[in-house]
């Protein structure tokens, strides 16, 4: 399962609903059927299981590591039942395996992970503190899955793979994704102040983006040459050699002119649309008007009146763009990469598009079939519930994976040990 997001504040509802609280029983019903076979089970939170990682290139670095660790413990104060959930999982023989995500990228540092773990309950010197696996690309297993998180393949969002020594958000601000500067953007003009401040931020920010989008169109970010493929090997899962490690790196997505167009159009475009037909207005005024007293004081108007109707619904323009393709062609990508260099699998998993998704993949060779985890932030909206990938693996039969939705129920409505989750509809 992916995109959790699990803030500093609790979620607005705290019912039976509550995605903390659906999360825990699930996390719960995985002990309880732990327990019950003795098999064993293996949990992947598969990136942006907290929200995390600041990425403003505006905060100083100074003091980063342990506001990262303060964070992480005003979001397991506000969702303890969540943190404890897992520490039951992990405590009574269960894998915990973390893939790190672009909101929670700190989790690359090693002393943030110490933290998460000790959030757990789990003893740091014990045999549990072992079951929980900290990846900072990707999760590999030969021959089942190829599983990250995904927003390396979106170009608003890629950053260099974390090395541990030297996270994103913590380390530098070099490598701030540009969706930063577009969420900054938007805050900026969503929040209260003097027009003459908010038009200087906003000049900023915008300048900020251009400059972005121009150098990183010039160079390709997380290209990485095999002289120093020792960092991607550093990071990466045992199981792959530097070529096909080099293979997927170069899958990353780049800023370039289609990066710079969109995101015109996402600054410019809906302010545009709100102000064109008092510009339209004013023109037809200035035409109408041209020879009389009346032309200047006519279009001063429709001019204020643009203004004032931008400046009253600033805080309704820029909606966060949802697009997926992405997603599905970096699949399609990775399958031939790895296919290449003789690392295929049938899985490909990913999740960041908040679109839970179960797509086989063309191609020559084995078949493949891409998946994606979507989110937890919400229930699905068909009224499906939370979405997840269940893959299962026996030694005498081939890996299979579903796409599964937990159900919320109340604890009453189902015996425990029973499943609460259900197939989708293929």
């Amino acid at each position: 399962m992916s995109d959790l997001h699990l803030t500093e504040g609790t979620h607005p509802s705290s019912n039976e609903h509550n995605p903390s609280f659906e999360l825990a029983r699930f996390v719960d019903e995985l002990s309880t059927q732990l327990g019950n076979t003795g098999s064993g089970i293996r949990l992947v939170l598969l990136g942006d299981t907290l929200d995390l990682t600041r990425l403003d290139a505006r905060v100083p670095r100074v003091g980063a590591v342990a506001a990262s660790i303060q964070r992480l413990e005003s979001i397991a104060d506000a969702h303890a039942e969540v943190f404890e959930a897992l520490g039951r999982f992990v405590s009574v023989g269960g894998d915990l395996d973390v893939v790190i995500g672009n909101h929670d990228l700190d989790l690359a540092h090693p002393a943030v992970q110490e933290r998460f773990i000790g959030r757990l309950g789990v003893p740091s010197l014990g045999p549990s503190h072992t079951s929980v696996t900290f990846h900072r690309w990707f999760l590999y297993h030969r021959g089942v899955v190829y599983a990250e998180h995904g927003h390396r393949f979106h170009d608003i969002n890629v950053v260099p793979v974390p090395s541990g020594r030297d996270v994103p958000g913590v380390h530098t601000a070099a490598d701030v994704p540009l969706a930063a500067y577009l969420e900054s953007y938007r805050t900026a003009v969503r929040a209260r102040g003097s027009g003459w401040m908010l038009a200087k931020d906003l000049g900023k920010l915008t300048a900020s983006l251009i400059g972005r989008t121009a150098r990183q169109g010039s160079n390709r970010m997380a290209r990485t040459s095999r002289r120093d493929g020792s960092r991607l090997q550093d990071a990466a899962d045992p199981g792959l050699d530097v070529d096909a490690l080099i293979a997927i790196d170069a899958l990353s997505a780049h800023l370039g002119a289609k990066t710079a167009i969109r995101v015109g159009r996402t600054i410019l475009g809906p302010p545009l649309r709100l102000v064109l037909p008092y510009g339209a207005v004013a023109g037809l005024l200035g035409l109408v008007l041209r020879h009389t007293s009346l032309v200047r004081p006519m279009v001063a108007l429709a001019t204020g009146a643009a203004l004032t109707t931008l400046v009253r619904k600033r805080r309704r323009l820029w909606p966060p763009p949802r697009s997926t393709g992405y997603a599905l062609e970096a699949a399609q990508h990775l399958r031939r990469a790895l296919g290449s260099a003789g690392f295929a699998v049938p899985f490909y998993v990913l999740g960041h598009t908040h679109v839970p998704t179960l797509q086989g993949l063309a191609g020559p060779g084995r078949p493949a079939t891409y998946l994606n985890t979507g989110s937890w932030t919400a229930t699905d909206r068909g009224g499906r519930g939370y979405p997840f990938v269940r893959m299962t693996q026996i030694e005498t039969t081939d890996p299979d994976a579903e796409l599964l939705w937990w159900v919320p129920r109340k604890p009453g409505d189902h015996p425990a040990g029973s499943p609460g989750a259900r197939r989708t509809p293929i």
